[in-house]
């Protein structure tokens, strides 16, 4: 089922000129066209949380990527689900939550989080939030304490490019899915990324 989501995600992966599929144009996002900030590794007691969120405005329809790494690069948990809410911004927020989540029930103990939604990981270093997102703000305050060490980190989309496979993909299907570590596709985007981080260990 997985490598069909996979195949059937690829249509909507490069959606044609005047899809108003809200993430790159959206005005929550930080212009990246002059950034060349390189994936990092982590110190080995660490995993790094990628996060991202798809949304369509006309369908108020959103797909939500969670992917989880070791300080090698190596992918440890992947997972996609679709869901319904009103904002790109909402998306984006349910979908640390489902990421920490995820990190939580497989154990991890020190997280690093990383978002392309820069507006978002401002507002999670501070103590007030939007209306909008209140209750997931505070389900991603209380999910925190589940670990040892948990911070969060802006990145650009081009050093999320894993995580927006994955939530591009969950705009297709519905179902949650946790994907196979074996799939080829999973595999080279993980290894492309990791591939271009630089030689410095933060944490």
């Amino acid at each position: 089922m997985a490598e069909k989501a996979f195949h059937e995600f690829q249509l909507v992966n490069n959606p044609p000129s005047g899809s108003d599929t809200d993430q790159s144009n959206n005005s929550s996002y930080i212009s990246e066209s002059n950034q060349a900030i390189n994936w990092i590794p982590l110190s080995p007691s660490w995993v790094k949380l990628n996060v991202d969120a798809a949304w369509t405005k006309g369908t108020k329809k959103g797909g939500i990527g969670n992917i989880i790494r070791d300080h090698l690069g190596i992918p440890l948990l992947a997972y996609s689900v679709g869901v319904l809410c009103d904002l790109a911004f909402m998306a984006e927020a349910i979908a640390i939550c489902s990421g920490l989540l995820l990190a939580a029930n497989g154990g991890f103990k020190k997280v690093l989080v990383e978002s392309n939604c820069y507006p978002l990981i401002k507002q999670l270093s501070s103590s007030d939030s939007e209306l909008a997102i209140i209750s997931i703000h505070h389900d991603i305050v209380q999910l925190r304490k589940s670990f040892d060490d948990c911070s969060f980190s802006f990145v650009p989309r081009t050093t999320n490019t894993v995580a927006d496979t994955l939530a591009r993909s969950a705009l297709s299907v519905e179902s949650p899915i946790v994907w196979p570590l074996t799939s080829p596709w999973l595999l080279h985007l993980c290894e492309s990324e990791a591939n271009v981080c630089d030689d410095s260990l933060v944490q």
